[in-house]
């Protein structure tokens, strides 16, 4: 598979320069809405969770609380100082590893983690077939995948096309669109919440 490297390096540029500010935005995600998600993610005790396009380590907390010191938190994001401001965070982690690297070339053990967590990050990846597939691949018969905002697609949407950067034409998927992309990555959808204030989605690996 060829990675389109040009756009993905405007982007990396852009979230690379917001990286050290990123946790003081505005819009970052507050712990009430992501324990209410959390509440509906499947990850247990000492398995292994894959946080894609992690950024600057936003929902680490919560995942570990999910997994416990037995589990391991794989952390990926193509932003190199995303990586770097997420590491020097969450130092003292001893079960977080770390990669830079793009999700559609991730090269991991195939069926060894028991969920992949995408928040905030679907919309920015250039090849989402590519990339679903790579999450099934990666993913156990058992495992789950999880994808969501704290915004409704519509306004998601909204908020990257009025965007002066290189995410402006960055679009979340509606549902239909989503459904046919996970179903030919061998996926099917179990929960799909698309209100104010949540875009959520659960896909089981399916034959």
């Amino acid at each position: 598979m060829i990675i389109n490297l040009e756009k993905y390096s405007e982007k990396n540029n852009y979230f690379n320069l917001l990286a050290h500010t990123w946790d003081n935005m505005e819009n970052n995600p507050r712990d009430a809405a992501l324990s209410f998600v959390f509440d509906r993610i499947n990850c247990p005790q000492g398995g292994r969770v894959l946080d894609a396009g992690c950024g600057t380590g936003v929902l680490f907390p919560h995942i570990l609380k999910k997994i416990g010191a037995e589990g391991k938190l794989v952390a990926v994001d193509c932003a190199v100082e995303m990586i770097k401001t997420a590491s020097e965070k969450f130092c003292a982690a001893e079960n977080i590893s770390y990669k830079t690297a793009y999700v559609e070339e991730l090269n991991e053990t195939p069926a060894s983690f028991d969920a992949v967590i995408a928040f905030a990050m679907f919309p920015h990846v250039e090849d989402k077939l590519s990339a679903l597939k790579k999450f099934r691949l990666l993913l156990k018969e058992t495992g789950r995948l999880y994808i969501f905002h704290l915004a409704d697609t519509a306004s998601l949407n909204k908020f990257h096309s009025s965007l002066s950067s290189p995410v402006c034409r960055d679009m979340m998927p509606d549902k239909d669109a989503l459904e046919k992309l996970l179903k030919d990555a061998r996926f099917e959808i179990k929960e799909y919440i698309d209100h104010d204030g949540l875009n959520f989605i659960e896909a089981l690996p399916c034959t």
